[in-house]
């Protein structure tokens, strides 16, 4: 388990510059988004942080290596299309929701993780004001990958939270 952490701080560190500002510049631009929404609205309520640890994990902390992609389709956060969304196809075969902006992305996770069927846990979490990284174990059983609440924490504590002040 160790191993799989210290290997994907290893490929997000491979971009000292992006490393340092992604954190930064994205959760900037999640506040912005946030700001569009009513001030007790449970899109308020998420931090900003968790949609950036999230985003920097789906990215690879901004840099997008090995996801041209996710790159084209401005897709921060890892969503694929459902039935007509717009969407770009993976050499895999995946259909990857595209947006046209960053901000655009950012408002489709709110509110995929505001009304979403899979998130009342993370919902139930938020408004108990839980901590992010009890946050992060609402997903678990969402995930692909079987790490993924692992390296989120990673991630948040090795790179967003050091970066993001």
């Amino acid at each position: 388990m160790r191993y799989i952490a210290f290997f994907i701080l290893l490929l997000l560190g491979s971009s000292s510059f992006a490393k340092e500002s992604f954190p930064k510049t994205f959760t900037s631009i999640v506040i912005e988004v946030q700001k569009e929404y009513s001030p007790d609205s449970f899109e308020r309520m998420i931090k900003p942080l968790f949609v950036t640890t999230i985003a920097s994990v789906e990215t690879a902390n901004g840099t997008f290596k090995n996801a041209d992609t996710a790159k084209m389709a401005k897709n921060y956060t890892g969503r694929h299309a459902i039935g007509n969304e717009k969407f770009i196809l993976t050499a895999g075969g995946v259909k990857l929701k595209r947006y046209d902006t960053i901000e655009d992305s950012i408002r489709d996770f709110l509110n995929l993780m505001t009304h979403g069927r899979h998130y009342e846990e993370f919902r139930i979490a938020v408004r108990k004001g839980k901590s992010i990284e009890d946050q992060f174990k609402t997903l678990t059983k969402y995930a692909t990958n079987p790490n993924y609440t692992d390296i989120l924490l990673s991630v948040y504590n090795n790179i967003i939270l050091p970066n993001a002040n």
